[in-house]
This record gives structure tokens, C-alpha cells and sequence, in this order.
């Protein structure tokens, strides 16, 4: 039994290659049957060719649509600016400086959280002025350029947040030293008020994570029932991370 099994293997795997072979044979004429009948044959190298073409273009247009579906950017910024003050009649022009932090919600749009400090001259001698202010924005970035993320861009932005207006200098001391001489209570050199705000501007990636911007500001404070507005123009940095 064992014997007949082993001759029954034999023979079983000895016409394994010959109907392999045959099978291939069968194939082969098929395929000489289907190209006779069929009038691009003769053309099946290029047709082959360039359908290999065509689907190398699509595949490679679907890869570049999914990875700018897919294509990340940074979510938060910090920068800083300086820039000159212009505070209106009675008042020289100041300068100062600001920083703040961002949060991008999209490409386009952003939460901002900015501090920026300003001061200069009156027309009375010896008398400054000083505006410290805090403000969260809203802004919306737009690049001129809609191909090219990279590109100069513009943007624009309204907040609110808290102002104080101070004087300064060196009339403002000898007025508290008069008063402290006489015994009279420290004169108030600041007011404290609602700020309201808005900017637009420009900017341009210099870097991979670097931009540089200018932008106008207009700002306004409201102080026990009154209102101190002006505006100011900035040029600044700002840092992706």
C-alpha cells in the first residue's frame, strides 16, 4: 500500500509541470487569438505605455491633493514690535514698544493676546505721558497670493482690553513732593479706563517660522466718562512654534 501510494505521488508530480506548461501554451494562444482579433496590436507596447503614463499622473496628483489637505501648520506665535505713538493735540509724538502671544483656531484666523507700552512729551515743560495697555484680539490673515502660503500677506484685527494713562516726568514728581510737604494727600497721575482697538497691516515670511510686519493701530480709552484716542505705527517680528 505504502508502495502504491509513493508511485501514485510520483506520477501526480511528474505531471505537475507538463499542465503547467500546457496551461501556459493555452494562455498564450488566447492571448494570440485576442490580439488577431483586435486592431491595436501592433500598437500594444506604446498603449501600454501610456496608460502606465497616465495612471503614474493620477496617482501623483492624488498624492499632492491629500498632502495639502493633510499639510500642518504651526499653532501658536510669539512676537514683539516697536513703533512710534501719536496721541493727538497737546501731546509730542511718542515711541514704545509691544509683545504678544498667538493661537491660530486656522490658517486664517487667530486669538491674540497682546501688551504694549508707549510714551513721550506734552507742550508743558518738564511734562510726559505714558499708555500702558492690555488687549485680547480677534485677527484674519490673508495671503495676496492664494497659491503660495509663503507669500506677502495681509491681515487685520479688533480687540478690547484694559488701558491706564499716566503722567510723567519731572513736574508730576515735584508735585507729589510739594504735596508731601504740606501734608496733603498724593495727587492721582493716572486714569484707568475700557480700550478699544483696531489694526491692519502687512506681513512676510522671511523664514520658515519667522515673519516680519508693519501695521497702524488705532486705539481708544475711556477714562470717567471720557475718551483718549490715537493711533500708532508699528514694525515688529513674530516666531512660530
Amino acid at each position: 500500500m505504502k508502495i502504491k501510494t509513493a508511485i501514485l505521488a510520483s506520477i501526480l508530480l511528474a505531471s505537475l509541470p507538463v499542465a503547467v506548461k500546457a496551461q501556459n501554451i493555452e494562455n498564450y494562444e488566447d492571448y494570440q487569438v485576442g490580439c488577431e482579433a483586435g486592431v491595436d496590436c501592433n500598437n500594444f507596447d506604446v498603449i501600454y505605455e501610456q496608460e502606465s503614463e497616465d495612471r503614474n499622473q493620477i496617482s501623483q496628483r492624488t498624492r499632492t491633493r491629500r498632502t495639502r489637505r493633510t499639510s500642518s501648520f504651526d499653532k501658536y506665535y510669539a512676537g514683539g514690535n516697536v513703533g512710534a505713538f501719536f496721541g493727538g493735540d497737546g501731546t509730542d509724538v511718542g515711541i514704545g514698544f509691544g509683545g504678544l502671544l498667538g493661537y491660530r483656531l486656522t490658517e486664517q484666523v487667530s486669538a491674540e493676546l497682546e501688551v504694549y507700552d508707549y510714551f513721550g512729551g506734552t507742550d508743558f515743560d518738564d511734562l510726559g505721558y505714558n499708555l500702558l495697555g492690555i488687549a485680547a484680539n480677534a485677527t484674519f490673515r490673508y495671503p495676496l497670493n492664494q497659491n503660495n502660503s509663503k507669500s506677502i500677506y495681509a491681515f487685520g484685527g479688533a480687540g478690547a482690553g484694559f488701558g491706564v494713562v499716566s503722567a510723567t516726568g519731572d513736574a508730576v514728581d515735584a508735585a507729589k513732593d510739594q504735596a508731601e510737604q504740606l501734608g496733603l494727600e498724593e495727587p492721582d497721575t493716572s486714569e484707568s479706563g475700557f480700550l478699544l482697538q483696531g489694526k491692519v497691516g502687512v506681513g512676510y515670511p522671511v523664514a520658515e517660522s519667522i515673519d516680519v510686519f508693519g501695521q497702524f493701530r488705532y486705539l481708544n480709552v475711556f477714562v470717567d466718562g471720557d475718551n483718549g484716542d490715537a493711533f500708532t505705527l508699528d514694525a515688529g517680528a513674530s516666531f512660530s512654534f
